[in-house]
């Protein structure tokens, strides 16, 4: 997306037009890295803008810049005022982000400094949600970097200073590739340091704990987080959290000035091939809009594997332990919706459209409240070690756990294939009636194209992890039936 331009930007003491900040391609600081910066809101109030904690961004300024030798040319009040002079020399109609600048100018090349001019430049526009305002709704997909944060000697890792975000920036782009919004970063002994540009939060037991700034930089809004939280009664630690302590935590938000709070639903470990889910009821959202239009335009294949995931939502609910009557309704409307719409949604037909995003809604609104069984924990090890697709590998896994199922089920698989379209089910045998289920559901998924085994995407070698990763998985508490690591192991080699 474009940067939204102002007219003015703050150049060493004078307000210059925005096109004419221009510096030296051999400025110094552009070759060898050694800047400072900060990153400061500006928040539109009926009085109009106010900056948040100007004073304390602006002497963080100045302490970065001595500890990476570098004398800023002006007092922190000339700096406090050239925010403000800025401000009111553009207009605005939103919230502001303001980044000032500290950088070794041009006139010097080598990798010394001594002697470089010092150049400052303040910058501000507008600038919404760091993540995306819908981040700040809905969540982040965030995984476990493969980068680590510097150890304190090797880095100056206090200051906010341009060359300790080259490693946040692999860390960040590495997340992207792998199909997440954000990284988190290890320290030097493994534990959880912060995010790419955001400090981390999590909450335990009405606890809320964030880790010591050992090897990150000391935020200024973490601070105002914390003051926030004990001022509204809450408990906040300040100590090291491992990544086990992120995977099973209540709630889990990163805090920035650009970041502001965002809250976060899975945690993807690359390094050690898990996916695990932060859960917590807060994050249903206040309004959701359920629009076949807007999915008009998704491809077949995500069709069938989005669709196939919903047909799994609502089975895996229909059957789980902690199924009850409300929940049962919601399941088996949704199957029977599912399975009349599925494959004109993928065809691209109105009505399948219509009926899928129906299906979709109410399969979620079952399972949310029930939990879901082992389809689901044999489906997240392939998505976090082979990045499968999340509703591909479960529509693979889903009729061969079916099976496995079935004698923990009782009458419910004969409802199942009602739902599923499948005639004269009342004069089967239940046995029978159960194949019929299956095969319905093992059709449907032929039929929108899914792969028919996991072949092309298990390797041999891997099974004992994943068998593993499936049995400590969340969702497997949820199964009708009782299972071990092994019969998971004999699940997975079946579909091999």
């Amino acid at each position: 997306m474009a940067l939204p331009e102002a007219e003015h930007i703050w150049y060493d003491g004078k307000l210059v037009k925005w096109h004419e900040a221009t510096t030296h391609v051999l400025t110094h600081s552009l070759h060898y890295g050694n800047a400072v910066f900060e990153g400061v809101r500006a928040y539109m109030t009926p009085k109009g803008l106010a900056i948040l904690c100007l004073e304390a961004h602006t002497k963080r300024l100045f302490e970065s810049a001595k500890a990476c030798g570098i004398t800023i040319p002006f007092t922190a009040e000339q700096i406090n005022q050239a925010h403000i002079d800025l401000l009111k020399s553009n207009t605005y109609t939103d919230n502001v982000y303001i980044r000032p600048l500290v950088f070794l100018g041009y006139g010097k090349m080598g990798v010394s400094h001594i002697g470089c001019p010092v150049n400052v430049a303040i910058a501000a526009w507008q600038w919404g949600a760091y993540m995306g305002e819908e981040a700040l709704q809905n969540g982040i997909k965030v995984k476990i970097a493969s980068w680590m944060k510097p150890a304190p000697f090797s880095m100056m890792s206090k200051a906010k200073a341009s060359a300790n975000y080259f490693n946040s920036q692999m860390a960040n782009y590495e997340a992207h590739e792998a199909g997440c919004d954000e990284a988190l970063l290890l320290d030097p002994q493994g534990f959880i340091a912060e995010g790419s540009g955001e400090c981390f939060f999590i909450v335990k037991d009405g606890v809320i704990i964030t880790p010591p700034n050992d090897t990150s930089l000391e935020s200024i809004t973490q601070k105002n987080v914390i003051q926030i939280a004990k001022d509204l009664g809450y408990t906040v630690l300040r100590q090291r959290i491992t990544r086990d302590e992120a995977y099973n935590a209540d709630e889990a938000f990163f805090t920035g000035t650009a970041a502001e709070v965002t809250i976060n639903y899975v945690i993807t470990d690359a390094q050690n091939n898990r996916k695990m889910v932060c859960v917590d009821p807060h994050d249903i959202p206040v309004v959701a809009f359920v629009d076949p239009d807007m999915m008009a335009s998704m491809p077949k294949g995500l069709t069938a594997a989005t669709g196939m995931d919903a047909l799994t939502h609502a089975i895996e609910g229909y059957i789980t332990k902690g199924a009850w009557e409300l929940s049962d309704m919601f399941h088996i409307k949704a199957i029977e919706v599912i399975a009349k719409s599925l494959r004109g949604a993928v065809k691209n037909e109105k009505d399948g459209r219509d009926g899928m995003a129906l299906g979709q809604y109410i399969a979620g609104m079952g399972f949310s409240n029930v939990g879901l069984g082992i389809v689901h924990s044999m489906a997240h090890p392939l998505g976090a070690l082979y990045d499968t697709p999340h509703g591909i590998a479960n529509a693979i896994i889903l009729p061969t756990v079916m099976e496995y199922n079935a004698p923990a089920t009782g009458e419910k698989y004969r409802d199942i294939a009602k739902a599923m379209g499948v005639e004269g089910v009342d004069a089967m045998t239940l046995e029978d009636a159960r194949k019929a289920a299956i095969e319905a559901v093992k059709q449907l998924s032929v039929d929108v194209g899914i792969p028919a085994d996991l072949k092309e995407i298990v390797k041999a070698e891997d099974v004992d992890f994943l068998s593993q990763s499936a049995f400590d998985d969340a969702c497997r508490p949820g199964n009708p039936r009782d299972t071990s690591v092994e019969e998971i192991k004999e699940l997975y080699l079946k579909l091999m």
